[in-house]
């Protein structure tokens, strides 16, 4: 009989604390994708928002219920059902049909001294074609990058852009691959962090920041409205050939950091949009390649970008001068220490 008691005190005692339980507040990780999600419970319901950053809520959280330490709800066509335990969210999201392994941990909760458990970089060189394919890759427990320059490791884990980097030639242009390991239910900031730490650790960087006035490009919504098509957050990706540029389902920082490349300066988000949004972008790309024996090069037989992103999208690209801040290279050593 007692301890048919105690079991039920067990049980009582269980319950009272699941529903005590309360996951609002910021979460960050994996989940269908890099995830940043605001929540906010109210009793067993859930709301908030979502995006690729603190910065960047772009996508509401709906349909969202906590019963005792089951979690759902969805982020645009994003489906999540999870557990939650402390400081960690662990489950499934469907993302068209398909699913995938979800990793939240609170943001607020983060190791500015977090590194990674196992860790290979190795300098490669160039691809014998030419053809340079670069990518990095993060899946719960590790993270793969792939002819990598030092550069992208910097803009990468600080998330800025490209051309807010500044540094001797080489960064740009020497490359490096690598692997490294960490606890499956690790949150993308705390990544970024460790990856931080190993470009300290590995090729002994140090940076300052400082801000500087530079010419840019402002994108802003055109008087006619835009014509791109809203798209469901999900499975999509933006495609690049010259003259060309196709998305399923891009956010706007997507869209900007693909035109500041096909550009002489960089692109400032000025649109105000948020979510995703599907297009085909074409125009005539420029010719950087002089005439041979005399040749008389083609005629350009379609738009300029700036005719095109609106004439197509429904934006403009504006010449200004903005603040920008940029991360300066003091040190940074070519061959990183041994693994």
């Amino acid at each position: 009989m007692l301890s048919s008691r105690r079991a039920i005190i067990a049980l009582i005692l269980s319950a009272a604390g699941a529903l005590a339980a309360d996951i609002s507040g910021k979460w960050s990780g994996i989940g269908g994708g890099p995830i940043y999600l605001i929540i906010k419970q109210n009793g067993n319901q859930l709301t908030g928002t979502a995006g690729p950053s603190a910065g960047e809520q772009l996508l509401e959280l709906h349909d969202g219920t906590v019963e005792g330490d089951h979690v759902t709800f969805k982020v645009g066509p994003i489906q999540i059902d999870a557990h939650f335990e402390g400081d960690e969210i662990r489950g499934e999201a469907m993302v068209g049909g398909q699913p995938s392994k979800v990793f939240l941990r609170r943001a607020d909760k983060l190791d500015p001294n977090a590194r990674f458990e196992v860790i290979s970089v190795k300098r490669v060189p160039p691809p014998p074609d030419g053809r340079l394919s670069s990518s990095m890759n993060m899946d719960p427990g590790r993270i793969h990058c792939t002819n990598v320059t030092l550069r992208k490791l910097i803009w990468e884990s600080r998330q800025i852009k490209e051309y807010q980097v500044s540094g001797p030639d080489w960064i740009t242009t020497e490359l490096y691959n690598i692997d490294a390991t960490m606890a499956p239910g690790t949150s993308g900031d705390q990544v970024l962090i460790m990856v931080q730490n190993l470009l300290k650790d590995r090729f002994q960087l140090a940076v300052h920041s400082e801000t500087k006035e530079m010419p840019v490009y402002a994108l802003l919504v055109a008087k006619n409205g835009v014509k791109m098509t809203p798209a469901e957050l999900g499975r999509g990706g933006t495609y690049m050939s010259p003259g060309k540029m196709v998305s399923k389902s891009a956010f706007m920082r997507n869209i900007v950091e693909n035109l500041s490349r096909q550009l002489d300066l960089p692109v400032i988000d000025m649109t105000g949009l948020k979510g995703t949004y599907e297009f085909t972008l074409e125009w005539q790309p420029e010719r950087r390649d002089e005439p041979r024996d005399g040749a008389v090069p083609e005629a350009a037989t379609g738009p300029s970008i700036f005719t095109a992103v609106q004439e197509q999208l429904g934006l403009k690209l504006e010449p200004r001068k903005a603040p920008i801040e940029v991360v300066v290279v003091d040190h940074a050593e070519k061959n990183p220490t041994g693994n």
